[in-house]
């Protein structure tokens, strides 16, 4: 909700610490914080990814550097993605992974994009998700 307020408002300082108690939320409810790879959920992973992305946003309209806030969203969302070849492999995270690496360094991974695809095809077909 801060990070969204800060979003409405143009507060940039409110979206930062919204996306920092995120982070902490995240940790402190992950199946072993103190593991760095232990990997919180797709949904936690995108609502961290959301406030960077607010944040990046909030500092492009006033015309200051957003790179690293756009790394940080792509690294939230690689992190949700997991691996492609596991049952947790979260397409919808994997794809816009994707965009933010075009965004971020000019470049995707063609391969990777027809995984996430495939995937997402197949689940829609058992799921409709």
């Amino acid at each position: 909700m801060e990070v969204r307020r800060g979003d409405d408002k143009g507060d940039a300082a409110s979206i930062e610490r919204g996306g920092e108690r995120l982070r902490l939320l995240a940790h402190a409810v992950a199946a072993q914080p103190s593991d760095p790879d232990s990997r919180p959920t797709v949904e936690r992973c995108g609502l961290l990814r959301s406030a960077w992305n607010r944040r990046a946003a909030a500092l492009a309209q006033d015309g200051k550097p957003c790179g690293a806030e756009l790394k940080t969203a792509r690294d939230w969302y690689a992190r949700g993605a997991g691996a492609a070849d596991t049952p947790e492999f979260s397409p919808y995270c994997a794809l816009n992974r994707l965009m933010l690496d075009a965004l971020v360094n000019g470049t995707a991974d063609p391969a990777m994009a027809r995984k996430a695809g495939t995937a997402a095809r197949e689940r829609f077909q058992v799921s409709r998700d």
